[in-house]
């Protein structure tokens, strides 16, 4: 057994590895219902449950990070979680105050006000990203340019967004645009509530690698 020295008073002890140590700290009442029932469910006591779940979160957001590099690439993976972070902050944050409750925070993506507040900060984000250097459509060049755009003139990024936008809105009929699998995991987990506002115009539309809709295959 080890100790350390204390100003003051007793040494306090050093816990041995493997050692359980007491926590105290306090949670809402729906939050220690919800262990409650774990536990139950478990065969856990409550303290064994909380231990577990708390271990279990570190080890799913070093796993989210590894997810993300193999999937993206760290600098890409990096900007998502920033973007993410960002996105559930301001989020919850503006929707609890635009509707004065709680659930209001949770349910930010049905309030205009809070929306609008959540996409300034990530355009904030993007633009503090944002390297030197030209921005206008000729620093793209001689990338192809959509073929089937209003006028020719839509920007690459516009177009390519718009296909996202289409692929994740019907996944049966666009799904092939970014994968049908993705397009149907991100549908699913928005729900046919969100999804139905993109309002997306096929003729705006680009598919990722170039090709755009015209003449593909659903």
């Amino acid at each position: 057994m080890q100790t350390r020295a204390r100003k003051g008073g007793r040494p306090s002890r050093i816990p041995n590895p493997g050692e359980r140590v007491p926590m105290s700290f306090r949670v809402r009442p729906e939050l220690k219902r919800l262990m409650d029932d774990a536990a139950l469910k478990s065969g856990r006591s409550v303290a064994q449950e909380i231990e577990l779940r708390l271990e279990g979160s570190f080890e799913r957001g070093e796993l989210l990070g590894d997810v993300l590099d193999f999937a993206f690439g760290k600098r890409s993976a990096a900007l998502f979680l920033l973007l993410g972070l960002v996105i559930n902050d301001v989020g919850r944050f503006a929707g609890k105050i635009a509707s004065g409750t709680p659930a209001g925070g949770e349910n930010w993506m049905s309030n205009a006000g809070a929306f609008e507040q959540v996409r300034q900060a990530v355009g904030e984000v993007l633009e503090r990203f944002h390297p030197e250097g030209d921005r206008s459509p000729r620093a793209l060049q001689p990338l192809p340019m959509p073929s089937q755009v209003a006028g020719g003139a839509r920007p690459i990024g516009i177009s390519l967004a718009h296909g996202a936008l289409l692929a994740v809105q019907n996944p049966e009929g666009f799904g092939w645009i970014i994968g049908h699998d993705r397009a149907r995991l991100i549908h699913d987990k928005l729900g046919d509530d969100v999804t139905a506002r993109f309002r997306v115009d096929e003729s705006t539309v680009m598919a990722v690698g170039g090709a755009d809709t015209s003449g593909a295959n659903a």
